[in-house]
């Protein structure tokens, strides 16, 4: 079960509609605490090779949250772009991708104006949130990615809907946009893979 199931159960079982009582606040802190250290050690990368790194990296002019997560370095890395602007995943993603860090070094990435990058940057950034500067986030990003993990080449994954595509397939929405533009302008992005993933 991932973390956003696991918080909505405790949720509805530890708060009743309305309650805000410190009895019962104190009730749900123990049952977040609860599943904080059962995900710590249900998704934790124990291996030699592995990494598993959580840090702010100066993107763009900013601090933007990036999160690094696979069971051996020597594996392709998977750039992973979140829907746009404001809807940031890696809060439950991690729990989906787990099973995947098999085979990639995956990479979550909470983009100008999302997430934890919002949370340090504040609303002060909005007016730079233009398809054109996150594109050039995602260009600097890969270039990061690629000191840091010695790798040449990465693939882009984006999100649509509930399915999970390899950049290249595309309906006309921003992440499509933004992946296919940071593909075309970044020499490390691999090439166009036409395929679709569905989760299960």
């Amino acid at each position: 079960m991932c973390l956003s199931v696991g918080v909505a159960i405790a949720c509805s079982v530890v708060l009743p509609l309305g309650a805000d009582t410190p009895a019962q606040l104190n009730k749900l802190d123990e049952a977040l605490a609860f599943l904080r250290t059962r995900n710590a050690q249900q998704f934790a990368v124990n291996t030699a090779k592995g990494i598993d790194e959580e840090s702010y990296v100066s993107i763009g002019g900013i601090e933007q949250w990036v999160s690094i997560r696979g069971q051996d370095r020597a594996n392709p890395v998977l750039l992973f772009l979140h829907g746009g602007p404001g809807d940031v995943t890696s809060h439950w993603t991690f729990a989906v991708f787990a099973a995947w860090e098999a085979h990639f070094t995956v990479v979550q990435w909470d983009q100008r104006g999302a997430g934890r990058t919002l949370r340090k940057s504040g609303r002060a950034v909005a007016p730079t949130m233009t398809l054109e500067r996150m594109t050039q986030d995602g260009v600097e990003l890969a270039e990061y990615l690629r000191k840091r993990l010695g790798k040449e080449k990465m693939l882009s994954l984006r999100i649509r809907s509930v399915r999970f595509s390899v950049c290249g397939w595309c309906g006309r929405d921003w992440t499509c946009s933004m992946c296919t533009w940071v593909r075309d302008r970044s020499p490390i992005t691999a090439g166009t893979m036409r395929s679709r993933m569905t989760l299960s």
